[in-house]
């Protein structure tokens, strides 16, 4: 998702499709189409609950940020009605490990060129 409809660094790294972040900042519905296994949230708010509201039975959701907000206006209907899973990330306090673990893991799904381009990104490479 982006603020943007056209996003190279996104379809850079193999996305077939970027939604619009406008799309999903409205109150949320409790179900809407289910159209997400998963998700990597950064903004909560009616971002996040909108996202939930979409995901697929037995999905899960991973919040990483407060971005847009940190409420979460939904209800349990995703929860209970289609067993959906929301995983807060905390990588503020992670110990080190666990970080290199992770790094780790994207890069073996990753091209190492897709992992350049996340660093330079985020400023974290030349």
């Amino acid at each position: 998702m982006s603020g943007k409809k056209e996003n190279q660094f996104l379809e850079s790294l193999g996305a077939s499709e970027v939604a619009i972040r406008s799309d999903f900042e409205e109150k949320a519905r409790p179900l809407n189409r289910e159209l997400y296994a998963g998700a990597v949230d950064v903004a909560g708010g009616n971002i996040l609950a909108n996202i939930l509201s979409m995901t697929k039975k037995y999905g899960t959701v991973s919040a990483c940020g407060l971005a847009s907000s940190m409420n979460l206006p939904t209800t349990v209907a995703p929860f209970i009605l289609r067993g959906c899973t929301l995983r807060g990330i905390e990588c503020v306090y992670l110990p080190l490990e666990r970080r290199v673990a992770a790094y780790e893991l994207l890069a073996k799904h990753l091209k190492s060129e897709q992992l350049d381009i996340i660093g330079q990104r985020n400023g974290f490479m030349g």
